[in-house]
């Protein structure tokens, strides 16, 4: 919208002059646009929209390939619960839409002729300005030129009638080839179009290539992802639906839940198998296929296929496999239906109808209530108020972006004109760039669509560094430029906050429980010295966020904390329990020893017993009491080992470990996709 699209990025100090390939700007606006006009509530609807629109195209497909209401509604509700944990507000909601429509133009009547090669040309030039997905739009257009070629040399109608016609050859022709059955491959093969569908598929190629902002490196970008294992060996998003390689650390499943996929993979497979054993079935197939084998039908099952082998490979591509295994469900339901209504009470009688319909309301019945039971623990929960894993906000606000985090330091940021180049955590950069887009990041979530190797290299060892890695890290820091660091308070971040501010060259400027924003000392922002104790200039929204920050830059630059402060952090934690500031009391009250003072010794076992006391089925009662628990006991048992005869450790563990054990359960409970 500032008219920079296709120009060089701004955003990144460490790609200077680099274009960013945006292949899902148009998403990115119409989202963009639905906010500007609801809020947070714009692309939740759009999003919903989005997939009601998804699921109107896998229905009128189910239909059209002969799938009663009933197995029609079981497979989509098969198909939203494998697909479910991936369903985000993302450009893909976009691709998967478009990929539908484009599946659906290619297996549709032959009659459109010439306008489905035109269809699918228009919807291409949509689908790439939208997402990156839209590779697959040449990718499925090539199997169709490959099947039009074989239809039209014959083999098609050939391999499809082999079993069936091949043993009723007749002398009342002089090639043996009943007169109908050679009067049906002439007509068949004067239907193919092999020439129209290759000019289809290079001008598909044109598309991708020059209609859009960035030219041929819009049609490159998808090879330069998928050959960047810097990012797919980390990432949820692209490693292997089972990991081999991280099987003993994880086992085959990754943190993003595939194991719906894998139901519907393995009801499909169960389906398939039971119909094949059937010889009924099997006879009924194959007179179904003889002779008629057309690209059309082909294309219904290599589409879902290669989806599938794509989502083994990149589990972020289960969004469209799933989607595409919706026709196959409700096909394969349908012929079960079907073969119980002919065996029971014959075809076309009303006693089979019915009898068939009962049976097509339970399989949606039992489908309905398995949804309905992983909606209720996968998303209801997690959305409910009172979820002890989530900060007290709106649904909408929890739905529209990553449920963790309210991102206030961005505020604070703009409120006080802090911005130039940072070293952000992975999942502030977004949210950063969106609030102030002046800021500049070292890198963030394009990752490998946008930065070098070297770049992702160089900051993920920023990122993941140890105390004896600061020198160098130190170095890179000042090569670059870098004068902010925004990092959120989990234990690796919150370490390497640690680690700069204990230089005393980087303190503290901000501190909520989210986020920790440390600058140089050296730097100046309007009216303010960071390198003084005092951070009376800055506006903060609340005298609680300008106390942490005080005393977490007074503890780490002047190595203590006046005693007003210390009494008033104190009194902090008694109302908001915060498992950092528990940590940093401890440091200050010990004062650089080695052991815990009576006083430090005396306030953490007084909380240890209020917490433990506590009610945490509260909105973010396990991040705040139950983790508190965790770093309290944690610090008394330690204490306990290194400086006294160890007699209270072991209760001291067994709180620890209890508390470990609480959250890990409210977790599995609470946490959801």
């Amino acid at each position: 919208m500032a008219g920079l699209l296709g120009k060089p990025d701004l955003w990144s100090f460490t790609m200077p002059g680099k274009i960013w390939v945006d292949q899902s700007w148009f998403s990115h606006l119409v989202y963009y646009l639905s906010y500007l006009m609801l809020d947070d509530l714009g692309p939740v609807l759009l999003k919903g929209l989005l997939l009601i629109l998804c699921l109107i195209v896998l229905y009128l497909q189910c239909r059209r390939l002969g799938a009663e209401l009933e197995t029609t509604a079981a497979a989509l509700v098969l198909g939203i619960f494998a697909l479910a944990p991936f369903l985000q507000i993302r450009a893909e909601n976009f691709g998967v839409l478009y990929f539908l429509i484009f599946a659906g133009i290619l297996t549709s009547s032959a009659s459109w002729r010439r306008w489905k090669q035109v269809a699918c040309l228009g919807l291409l030039a949509l689908w790439c300005n939208s997402h990156g997905s839209s590779m697959l739009g040449p990718v499925l257009l090539g199997v169709r030129v490959l099947l039009e070629m074989l239809c039209s040399s014959n083999l098609l109608a050939a391999s499809g009638s082999s079993d069936s016609v091949g043993d009723r050859r007749s002398a009342d022709t002089p090639n043996g080839v009943p007169a109908t059955e050679g009067a049906f491959i002439r007509e068949e093969t004067g239907r193919c179009d092999p020439y129209g569908w290759l000019a289809t598929w290079l001008a598909s190629v044109a598309v991708l290539s020059f209609v859009n902002p960035y030219g041929t490196a819009n049609a490159l970008m998808p090879f330069r992802q998928l050959s960047a294992s810097h990012m797919t060996s980390q990432s949820a998003d692209w490693v292997a639906l089972l990991d081999w390689s991280q099987f003993w650390q994880h086992g085959l499943l990754q943190p993003l839940d595939v194991k719906p996929f894998l139901i519907l993979l393995t009801f499909i497979g169960a389906l398939l198998a039971i119909l094949l054993t059937s010889s009924g079935f099997r006879k009924k197939l194959r007179q179904t296929m003889a002779g008629r084998l057309q690209p059309e039908a082909l294309m219904e099952v290599l589409i879902p296929i290669a989806l599938v082998v794509m989502a083994f490979r990149f589990r972020r591509m289960i969004l469209f496999a799933a989607a595409a295994l919706v026709p196959v469900t409700a096909v394969l339901l349908q012929a079960h239906l079907d073969a119980v209504r002919e065996r029971l009470v014959g075809w076309n009688s009303p006693r089979g109808l019915r009898i068939t319909q009962l049976i097509a309301a339970g399989v949606l019945t039992i489908c309905s209530l398995l949804l309905a039971e992983q909606f209720m623990d996968k998303t209801v929960l997690s959305y409910m108020p009172a979820n002890p894993l989530r900060p007290d906000r709106p649904v909408i606000s929890q739905l529209m972006s990553f449920d963790a985090y309210t991102m206030d330091v961005a505020q604070f940021m703009r409120d006080n004109g802090i911005k130039g180049r940072m070293l952000t955590s992975w999942t502030a950069a977004a949210f950063l760039l969106f609030a102030d887009p002046e800021i500049r990041v070292f890198m963030d979530a394009r990752d490998q669509s946008f930065y070098s190797d070297k770049i992702i290299d160089l900051y993920f060892s920023i990122m993941n560094s140890k105390r004896q890695d600061i020198p160098r890290m130190l170095q890179v820091l000042d090569q670059y430029q870098v004068s902010y660091a925004v990092l959120a308070t989990d234990v690796g971040d919150f370490d390497l906050a640690t680690f700069l501010m204990e230089t005393k060259k980087w303190a503290c400027i901000y501190m909520d429980n989210e986020f920790l924003l440390v600058g140089r000392v050296e730097d100046e922002t309007p009216g303010v010295s960071f390198g003084s104790s005092s951070l009376n200039m800055l506006h903060y929204r609340s005298d609680d966020t300008r106390l942490l920050s005080e005393a977490v830059r007074s503890q780490f630059l002047n190595g203590a904390m006046p005693p007003e402060m210390l009494e008033r952090l104190q009194e902090y934690c008694r109302r908001e329990p915060d498992p950092d500031l528990y940590s940093l009391i401890t440091l200050a009250l010990s004062d650089k020893s080695p052991c815990l003072s009576s006083q430090a010794r005396s306030f953490l076992m007084s909380e240890a017993q209020r917490l433990a006391r506590m009610d945490y089925m509260v909105a973010g009662g396990a991040t705040s009491i139950i983790k508190s628990l965790v770093i309290i006991a944690g610090i008394l048992e330690g204490d306990e080992l290194k400086c006294h005869a160890g007699a209270h450790a072991q209760t001291y563990a067994k709180l620890r470990e209890g508390a470990v054990r609480v959250n890990a359960e409210l977790e599995a409970k609470y946490r959801g996709y």
